[in-house]
């Protein structure tokens, strides 16, 4: 282990410092209010998160991997930062999957399908004591499971969140190239960010009983820096396989605007709502943070299944 990395950063630095004053950040903890200046290298940093421990030649090959797509983007981020839109196809294409690769790589991914396969195992313990037996018996399967005492040890490891990401990226990727990208641009800084900073929101018109994700959301949103934003929307009427479906995936229908109080409210406010535990922001834009921070917090975003609102918990 000599010489590898140790803290892995589920939000890369070099995008990070987009929000920072030289190297330092603001830190919201949106759990519980509480507030502390915290260093790039550090914001989002996980001992070993990455490292796959049983790996056959290199325990931490997924965070060279990871660091050779964030090199990709941080000149793709550069040139757009100095005035390069539309994007090229290949730098939009790159950028996609920079932006999917970073919605799956976060804490709430992992902790998502760790409550998929306990709510699996729950309802084998429930309805098929053997199977679940048979099941935690096989070789890698996680040990101390005991659904009857409480008990539910991490069952997803680093491997195996790995695995989903290398599976999920090629196949999602067409989720946001699918849709026209606009970036929208402040004339002065206005932007926060999060652990979690790409964002899917709901269409306002339509009714969401399902999880949002890359598919569903009527718009994703990106904060890039603290004055410039992605909104990838989902076009109005299916288009795949379709000559115009290939415009917009190279970018002919992209464009930028002005930024304007109602987006940026639009963009501070769902950054708050789906962050996983900090939203992140430059320490003179204090004000930019949507009062009731921890309101929002609980009210959007991926669903915390350890700490449900009241109105979603399951009935006895």
């Amino acid at each position: 282990m000599s010489g590898k990395p140790k803290r892995h950063h589920t939000v890369p630095k070099f995008y990070l410092e987009g929000f920072a004053g030289g190297k330092m950040l603001h830190a919201v903890n949106i759990r519980d209010g509480s507030e502390h200046n915290a260093n790039v290298v550090n914001a989002t940093a996980e001992s070993h998160f990455y490292r796959v421990q049983d790996h056959p030649t290199d325990p931490g090959a997924f965070e060279a991997a990871l660091s050779e797509a964030e090199g990709v983007a941080t000149g793709i981020l550069r040139s757009i930062s100095e005035g390069s839109w539309p994007l090229s196809v290949s730098d939009r294409y790159a950028f996609a999957q920079f932006m999917t690769l970073q919605f799956l790589r976060v804490q709430s991914h992992r902790r998502q399908m760790h409550h998929a396969i306990a709510a699996i195992l729950r309802e084998l313990a429930t309805d098929d004591p053997a199977e679940l037996e048979r099941i935690l018996s096989l070789p890698g399967a996680p040990e101390g499971v005991d659904f009857a005492n409480g008990e539910v040890p991490a069952l997803v490891s680093s491997a195996v969140h790995i695995r989903q990401i290398s599976t999920l990226v090629p196949a999602l990727v067409g989720h946001l190239l699918d849709r026209p990208w606009e970036l929208v641009k402040f004339d002065q800084p206005s932007l926060i960010t999060s652990d979690e900073p790409l964002t899917p929101i709901p269409n306002p018109r339509e009714s969401q009983n399902v999880g949002l994700g890359l598919e569903n959301s009527w718009a994703l949103l990106f904060p890039l820096t603290r004055e410039l934003a992605l909104v990838m929307f989902r076009t109005p009427i299916p288009l795949r396989l379709t000559p115009v479906d290939q415009e917009v995936v190279e970018g002919h229908f992209d464009f930028s605007r002005e930024g304007d109080p109602v987006s940026l409210q639009a963009f501070n406010v769902n950054t708050v709502m789906h962050a996983f535990r900090f939203v992140f922001h430059h320490p003179a834009d204090a004000h930019l943070m949507p009062a009731n921070a921890i309101g929002l917090a609980k009210r959007g975003g991926r669903i915390n299944l350890d700490d449900l609102p009241e109105d979603l918990r399951p009935t006895p």
